[in-house]
This record gives C-alpha cells, sequence and structure tokens, in this order.
C-alpha cells in the first residue's frame, strides 16, 4: 500500500508556502502507475498555485518493492553534500522500521538515493534485465535446461539477470552455469546481461546465493 501526506512547502520561484500532498512511501510492486512515474521522473513533482512554478520539493520518501527484496530510501539530491549524516540517519530510521519491512517480505539492508535520477536508473535497469530473463527463459526451456532465481540483493549489486540456466534437475555448480550459460549464448547472442554472468562466474567471487 502506497502512502501521502501533506508537507508545507516553499515555492523556490515566488517564496509563497503552501500545503503540498506528496508521497511519502510507494510500493513499486503494487502500484505500476507509480513506479511508472518515478521512471518518468514525475513523481512528487509540485507546481506552485502562485507563480504556476514547477519544482521538486526538499523532501525525503521511501520506496519498497516486495518481489525484488528492496528498499530504497530518496533523499533530496541537496543533501548529498551531508551524505554520510543522512545515510546515518537512513539506518536509524531503518532501525525502526525493520520489523514492518521484514513482515512485508524485506531482508536487505536499503540503499540509499540522493535525487530520485538513482532509483529512476535502478528501475529502467531491472526491467531491461527482466525482459533478458523474460528472452533467455523461453531459449531455456527448448534446449532443455532449467532456470534458477538468484537472491535479488546479489543480482542488483552485480548488475545480473535474476535467473541462472541450468541442467535439468541439477542443483549449482559453477561449471554447470558456465556450461548452460554458453549454450543459452549460442542460441542467442544478444544477451549481454548472460554474457556479464559468464564473465562473473569465470572469476574468482563467490558462488551466487540461490533464492
Amino acid at each position: 500500500m502506497s502512502f501521502t501526506g501533506l508537507v508545507e512547502l516553499e515555492c523556490p520561484g515566488c517564496s509563497e508556502t503552501e500545503q503540498h500532498e506528496i508521497w511519502s512511501f510507494v510500493r513499486g510492486d503494487l502500484d505500476e502507475t507509480l513506479r511508472d512515474r518515478i521512471k518518468s521522473g514525475e513523481l512528487n513533482v509540485m507546481e506552485c498555485p502562485h507563480c504556476a512554478r514547477i519544482f521538486y520539493p526538499d523532501v525525503s520518501w521511501v520506496y519498497a518493492d516486495v518481489a525484488e527484496d528492496l528498499l530504497a530510501f530518496v533523499f533530496p539530491a541537496s543533501f548529498e553534500a551531508e551524505a554520510e549524516r543522512w545515510r546515518k540517519k537512513m539506518e536509524e530510521d531503518f532501525e525502526r522500521m525493520r520489523p514492518v519491512a521484514e513482515r512485508l517480505g524485506i531482508h536487505e539492508k536499503p540503499v540509499v538515493f540522493f535525487g530520485a535520477d538513482g532509483l529512476e536508473e535502478l528501475l529502467y535497469r531491472q526491467d531491461d534485465l527482466k525482459d533478458e530473463s523474460d528472452v533467455a527463459e523461453w531459449y531455456a526451456k527448448e534446449l532443455g535446461l532449467s532456470m534458477r532465481a538468484v537472491r535479488p540483493a546479489f543480482a542488483r549489486e552485480h548488475g545480473l539477470p535474476r535467473k541462472l540456466p541450468l541442467a535439468a534437475g541439477k542443483g549449482f555448480a559453477r561449471q554447470g552455469a558456465l556450461s548452460g550459460l554458453r549454450r543459452l549464448l549460442d542460441a542467442n547472442d544478444r544477451l549481454d546481461g548472460y554474457r556479464r554472468w559468464i564473465k562473473y562466474l569465470e572469476g574468482a567471487g563467490e558462488d551466487p546465493p540461490l533464492a
């Protein structure tokens, strides 16, 4: 459930103050319209009723997506000058809301953005990777491979699709995953996210945690 609150804001154009309704908590997994507004840079855009100035208010808000195990604190871009102070505040605020987040199904540590641009980019990247994963899943079925999901936070941190192709009936093994990935890319060499999976698994990084 997403919700709003009333905040008194000063217009940066005419300096008049007025109460505005802003979104303070957004469930992106439940409200696609609000998620799209974030992607288009239209969430919490205010219009001054006195001078018609369009502006972004200096307010903080929270974005949540249970399916992605994602909680994001979005601070005003102007707060970045004191980034450490606001990251500490985020940690304190999260400790108070941790039980609520865990009841929702979010267990990962929140991410912080200063301004909504970073979150906007993340949502676009997630959508691109999901589209690629959907294509890969179709090819995997044709190739007799099974798709196994990894933890969302791990995939997000490394910029990778959330699902790995494995030989049917087998659990995760690095060489087995590499074999499945190479078969997948032989069938469709335009799956750049899965090419990154190969690069990751050929390196010395930890095994990806399965969801």
